[in-house]
């Protein structure tokens, strides 16, 4: 026998499949919002006002990745501040032992020793690393600020203070002839050519391959000086005090000589001490600007986010419920539909 559905019946069955159909996308897109809890179709649901979403979810990208940013320079300035405490830690100890040593000969060669020892510590906390940035080279951050005093081959400030030496003394800093200097002639060489290899220019040339301060942008507008960088004078001093003593010939300068170096070395270490207090200052009040900004930006976050909430976010309750009913009425439709294929023409006569 040939089943033949009429016209109304056929109309009925389109009409059913295509109420399935949407059906179905709505069930797609309410299991979707159920998943996400956010509206499925945000520009449809809010119309006119899509464009302050967007607005928020820009803004809340920019604080996300200002936040990130300053989780980052926090994690910078706390090994910075690691750094300078163990430089100036290093420079206590010095300067216990160069108190010690003034007119004490026997201590020369264990303070000598020290002060070797002490400028490799300070060149390898200066050599800080976060995330592959040099901490102390400022804006040059993929390059090392000093190099190792004693590396061979010599590095440009070794040959510098070498050079320097030979040219004001006549001699090297090994020569015999070094236990003739007088007091009066090692303070002049101290006060003049010594202290001019620690200025600025020569410094950048032979010394140190820092550049400026690093910024950052800490919240909407606000730059913030977020390093400090092997240039600082405090710095210079320590390292000019240990250079003084590790390499200007100590061990065979007279007793009167030896001592105007070691009074020389005790008064520039304790100006660079005082100095790296103030860089740990300087260090704390950037932390604390950091982290007042990361509170900041997040109670932003907080309200923003609440805020894109109530325009975007759905109701979970009331989104099972109509779910559940979107499946009621696909189960309703399907029986339907399966119930007007079955109808003949036999059924209608």
């Amino acid at each position: 026998m040939v089943l033949v559905q009429s016209q109304s019946s056929l109309s009925r069955v389109l009409s059913t499949q295509s109420q399935l159909a949407r059906l179905e996308k709505q069930v797609g897109e309410a299991r979707r919002e159920l998943a996400t809890g956010r509206l499925a179709d945000v520009g449809l649901a809010l119309g006119v006002r899509t464009g302050d979403a967007i607005a928020l979810r820009q803004e809340l990208t920019r604080i996300e990745s200002t936040t990130n940013t300053n989780s980052l320079v926090s994690t910078r300035l706390e090994a910075t501040q690691s750094s300078l405490r163990t430089i100036s830690t290093g420079a206590s100890d010095f300067l216990e032992a160069l108190v010690a040593a003034r007119g004490n000969a026997s201590t020369r060669e264990i303070v000598g020793q020290h002060a070797k020892d002490a400028l490799g510590r300070v060149v390898e906390a200066l050599g800080t690393q976060v995330a592959g940035a040099n901490l102390f080279s400022g804006i040059n951050v993929d390059r090392n600020p000093l190099e190792p005093y004693f590396a061979e081959p010599a590095p440009p400030s070794r040959n510098a203070v070498g050079a320097a030496f030979s040219t004001h003394f006549g001699f090297s800093q090994s020569d015999p002839a070094v236990a003739t200097i007088s007091a009066s002639s090692m303070q002049t060489y101290m006060d003049t050519t010594f202290e001019g290899l620690f200025s600025d220019s020569s410094w950048q040339a032979n010394w140190s391959a820092a550049g400026e301060p690093s910024t950052s942008i800490v919240t909407g507008g606000v730059i913030l000086t977020s390093s400090v960088t092997a240039n600082e004078g405090s710095i210079r001093n320590v390292m000019r005090a240990l250079v003084l003593i590790a390499d200007s010939g100590t061990a065979q300068l007279n007793t009167p000589a030896y001592d105007a170096v070691v009074d020389e070395a005790i008064r520039l270490v304790g100006e660079g001490m005082a100095g790296l207090a103030d860089l740990e200052g300087q260090v704390g009040t950037m932390q604390s600007r950091v982290s007042d900004a990361s509170e900041g930006l997040e109670s932003r976050r907080v309200l923003l986010t609440r805020t894109l909430g109530q325009m975007e976010d759905v109701d979970p309750t009331e989104l099972s419920t109509r779910l559940s009913e979107l499946l009621n009425q696909i189960e309703a439709a399907y029986t339907i539909t399966a119930r007007l294929q079955r109808i003949s023409l036999l059924d209608e006569l």
